[in-house]
């Protein structure tokens, strides 16, 4: 039984350990930080991680990075304010801004450079245009009529996003069951029935 999940703890950790680096996650980043970021006037070469609120006006974020982080080139914890800017290195079709948790989000008075995930918020979009996709689950523009609604330019996502294939619980249950299973039949003592 020792033997058994010695082999089965082996088989769950080692692919997580060929793609460690001495720093973890953060090696990726040329910022990672655990709390706020607020820069202004500034180029960050390489990916950017924040674990709370970005403040960012006149930045660029991996502006040297090819091909694109396979985390996001910018990942922001909490709320991100962007005036001014820009992200990656690539055309605006392998862009993704994903805002798959807001519940709200302005987009106002700029060019957005990309497509915008943002499923679950209300958009209110004006005084600017977006080069790419804009997914959102309400949308409205200047409700004072003083800016004009948001134009949307004929461009699509077309970068590929990454892919980590997730266990289903049916087939950890089946190894679990399998291994219990083999337990117990090295357990059982067979008894000779026939006569």
């Amino acid at each position: 039984m020792k033997s058994l999940t010695g082999i089965l703890v082996f088989i769950l950790v080692v692919p997580f350990l060929a793609t460690a680096s001495p720093l973890g996650l953060a090696g990726a980043y040329n910022e990672f930080v655990f709390g706020d970021i607020d820069l202004r006037s500034t180029d960050s070469f390489g990916g950017v991680a924040a674990g709370g609120n970005v403040y960012f006006e006149n930045v660029s974020v991996a502006s040297k990075v090819a091909p694109p982080l396979a985390t996001g080139d910018l990942l922001v914890g909490n709320d991100l304010f962007f005036d001014a800017g820009s992200v990656g290195f690539f055309p605006d079709e392998r862009i993704l801004y994903n805002f798959y948790e807001a519940d709200f989000l302005e987009i106002a008075s700029i060019e957005v450079h990309g497509s915008v995930l943002a499923p679950r918020a209300d958009v209110l979009f004006y005084n600017g245009h977006i080069e790419g996709n804009l997914i959102a689950r309400l949308l409205a523009g200047d409700s004072t009529g003083v800016y004009t609604g948001g134009e949307a330019r004929d461009e699509y996502f077309e970068g590929e996003l990454p892919y980590e294939p997730v266990p289903e619980p049916g087939t950890i249950f089946l190894a679990g069951g399998g291994l219990l299973l083999l337990a117990l039949v090295g357990r059982c003592r067979w008894v000779d029935l026939s006569v």
